[in-house]
């Protein structure tokens, strides 16, 4: 079962990563238990973000548009996304089918990016089905 409790006092950015992962890596298994349950598949796709790092070379135009150093966004994804990724191994040791599609992008020279959010505008829609081949 999952659930939140309430705390005392705010979590330091670490152990709130730790616990968003934990959520995260939860809540997977126990969509994966239920859909296999009703003989339905499951795939749990790490999407790409802008603000983890891999190959991907960004035009000066899609960096003024994907990336700003506001907010919680680049933050979060910096301090959970390694974590996530840890977890991926465990996932897939209780039976969770998981694709890391985080590097889908690396080789697409078009912006796809449309805000400093992770959303994606139409070119990079049209490119995410690319990451059914990623692992």
């Amino acid at each position: 079962m999952f659930s939140l409790k309430r705390i005392a006092q705010p979590l330091d950015d670490d152990e709130a990563a730790e616990r968003i992962a934990n959520g995260w890596a939860t809540s997977s298994v126990l969509m994966s238990q239920l859909l296999a349950a009703r003989g339905v598949p499951y795939v749990h796709v790490i999407q790409p973000n802008q603000y983890y790092p891999t190959s991907r070379r960004f035009s000066d135009e899609e960096k003024r548009i994907a990336f700003t150093d506001q907010g919680a966004v680049k933050a979060g994804a910096i301090k959970v996304y390694p974590r996530l990724l840890g977890r991926v191994e465990r996932l897939r040791a209780s039976g969770v089918d998981v694709l890391n599609g985080v590097k889908v992008f690396d080789e697409v020279a078009d912006a796809v990016y449309v805000d400093n959010c992770r959303h994606y505008n139409t070119a990079g829609r049209g490119h995410a089905p690319g990451a059914v081949g990623v692992r």
